[in-house]
């Protein structure tokens, strides 16, 4: 029987390196490049549909059997059978689903971005993106071939062989923490190099980098590209850990979480958003869990309006104290820096 403790740890810690990534993703496209992104929850279900593709089509041809119908109990109970029999087939799934989604939804931000990011006006871009997320919503909710529609797609954790649960929450714990240090490993010495640079200046004077012969456009395109390839593979991540991919799990309320824990923490920090990210994690598994309590002793169990009011009242104390969030921006630590500061 899974240790309810345990169990909390995990989802917590689990949930924190999704969001952690998402945090970092939005951090690099706007806290440093200035590009506002409000559609961040449309390149997080493009790497959850990718899995959930990709998961049901491919998974029965790695391990050789003829696959049956995807969407059907026969094609889903063959996929949890594979999944427990076969751990070649099931981690060599999940790879294939997480480099997918990250080339596939790196190239849809593009895409999508690209007539909005030719305008000077970044806001453009924001309103593309903000209405991107809901029409691939609305699309792959109402297309039942991608994701079998509303009903949704089963998709077994990728380490079920182990046939402990919580050995296989563990597991996978450690897969997401590994990828979110990775992703901020990545991500810290991007910005720390001269792309980093360029894209503060692209943020603090646009027509100072012009003059100096920058392309902007294509500096937006390609901080747009990065961020929305690792949006996608938070979307992966989120999907094999829930076991379930459902185009209403990404509504646009999940794009200004994102902005809660980057905004709470400290634009262009990424220590920062990792502690907006802890905080946002804890509110959001605390009321889930207060949710469990209260419905073991038939008291009320829909606490979103809880979670809105604490994250509401939350940001308003950060917008009046501390503007710049929880831990400021701090200069590009270049070796160029790193002389002058030892001068």
């Amino acid at each position: 029987m899974p240790d309810p403790i345990l169990s909390a740890f995990v989802s917590f810690l689990s949930y924190f390196g999704i969001f952690a990534i998402l945090s970092f993703s939005l951090n690099l496209e706007y806290g440093f490049g200035g590009q506002p992104n409000f559609g961040k929850v449309a390149f997080y279900a493009t790497g959850a549909f990718v899995a959930g593709v990709v998961a049901s089509r491919l998974m029965p041809l790695i391990a050789g059997v003829a696959p049956l119908p995807p969407f059907s109990p026969e094609g889903t109970m063959q996929r949890i059978s594979i999944t427990q029999s076969n751990p070649y087939a099931a981690l060599l799934t999940f790879f294939i689903a997480l480099v997918l989604a990250a080339l596939i939804s790196g190239a849809f931000g593009y895409l999508v971005s690209y007539p909005a990011i030719r305008i000077r006006e970044e806001w453009f871009l924001a309103m593309v993106l903000l209405v991107t997320g809901e029409i691939l919503r609305v699309v792959v909710r109402s297309y039942e071939p991608i994701v079998n529609g509303y009903n949704g797609v089963v998709i077994p954790n990728p380490f079920r062989w182990l046939n402990d649960s919580d050995q296989i929450s563990l597991a996978y714990m450690v897969v997401i923490l590994v990828i979110a240090l990775c992703v901020y490993i990545y991500v810290n010495r991007l910005v720390n190099s001269p792309f980093g640079r360029l894209l503060k200046s692209m943020r603090d004077d646009q027509i100072a980098s012009t003059s100096l012969g920058k392309d902007l456009v294509k500096v937006r395109g390609q901080v747009l590209i990065i961020g929305s390839a690792l949006a996608g593979l938070a979307g992966v991540l989120y999907a094999y850990y829930s076991g379930y991919v459902n185009p209403d799990d990404f509504i646009p309320i999940r794009t200004f979480d994102v902005w809660v824990m980057v905004v709470l923490g400290g634009l262009a920090n990424n220590r920062g958003v990792i502690l907006g990210a802890v905080v946002m994690t804890a509110i959001d598994r605390g009321t889930q869990i207060l949710a469990i309590q209260l419905q073991a002793i038939g008291g009320i169990t829909e606490l979103n309006y809880l979670r809105y009011i604490i994250v509401g009242i939350l940001m308003l104390i950060i917008l009046m104290f501390r503007q710049k969030g929880l831990i400021p921006e701090k200069p590009v630590r270049t070796p160029a820096y790193e002389v002058i500061k030892g001068e």
